[in-house]
């Protein structure tokens, strides 16, 4: 009796095992090639990442366009600086460009999120938000498994007036416009495991990630 338990619990482990790996699994289908853009305007140089078809940058943006907020990069150049939608849409290397909702849209189901989920608003995802960000700076020294190093970071935002949000939470600009004052972001948030898609003001200053031209 004892033996049979004991292999009845063997089997439980190895099928829970099998289906965990299928789970870390399922949202990448497309290989993950990791490289390095050196941007030509200022010399800065980012780490990026290629899934499927789409090259990523994998750190914020710090290009200097007039107007920019700086405040985050006090926490370390990969925080990037801040910008407004205005600037944002200027703001990518030649050939690349301020990645889109359809960007967005695409890195998420890379990574598990249905078409249906993708296309909603608010709090979307699972896990996908978790998997986006970096691994140290929102876990308190707490290394979590990821199938993806996107390594997002809390640079927080501002309303131009006043910083939020910096060490607990990321909005990053789409360059895709909802109506005259607003346009998609994506948000991520300390402790909330999915990814935030809203629409907010223009005028708000969020982190930048590019995208290279197709």
């Amino acid at each position: 009796m004892k033996k049979v338990a004991i292999k009845i619990i063997c089997c439980l482990a190895i099928m829970s095992l099998i289906a965990s790996c299928g789970q870390e699994e399922k949202g990448i289908d497309c290989s993950l090639v990791y490289g390095t853009l050196v941007d030509p305007r200022d010399g800065s140089r980012y780490s990026t990442v290629t899934v499927c078809d789409a090259v990523w940058m994998t750190q914020n943006l710090r290009y200097e366009v007039p107007g920019v907020l700086k405040d985050p990069i006090a926490l370390g150049v990969e925080y990037g600086v801040l910008y407004n939608f205005e600037q944002a849409k200027v703001a990518c290397p030649e050939n690349w460009h301020l990645a889109r909702d359809e960007d967005w849209k695409t890195l998420e189901s890379v990574l598990g999120m249905s078409e249906e989920e993708g296309a909603g608003t608010g709090w979307r995802g699972d896990e996908i938000g978790e998997h986006l960000k970096s691994s140290i700076q929102w876990q308190k020294g707490k290394k979590g498994a990821a199938p993806i190093s996107f390594r997002a970071l809390p640079a927080g935002y501002s309303d131009g007036s006043s910083y939020q949000g910096v060490e607990k939470e990321a909005r990053f600009w789409t360059a895709s416009e909802v109506d005259a004052e607003t346009a998609w972001i994506r948000g991520l948030e300390i402790g909330q495991k999915k990814v935030k898609r809203s629409a907010e003001k223009k005028s708000d200053y969020n982190s930048c990630r590019c995208v290279l031209d197709e």
